[in-house]
């Protein structure tokens, strides 16, 4: 029989800051300059489409 699936918890303060800091030196770690820059934009670009679909959704995709 199949087991419940579990929530996933949600990490504040220190422990996030550090999970989102290892998390960007993971996906950049072999990355050259000019594509370290532009995953970054990427991220960035992708935290703000985000934040505004949470906007508008009134925090149902929060």
């Amino acid at each position: 029989m199949a087991r419940p699936i579990q929530n996933t918890p949600t990490i504040k303060g220190e422990d996030a800051k550090r999970f989102r800091k290892e998390l960007l030196e993971s996906l950049t770690k072999k990355l050259t300059p000019e594509e370290k820059a532009a995953k970054k934009k990427e991220i960035r670009e992708m935290e703000e489409s985000y934040n505004l679909l949470v906007s508008i959704s009134g925090g149902t995709f929060y």
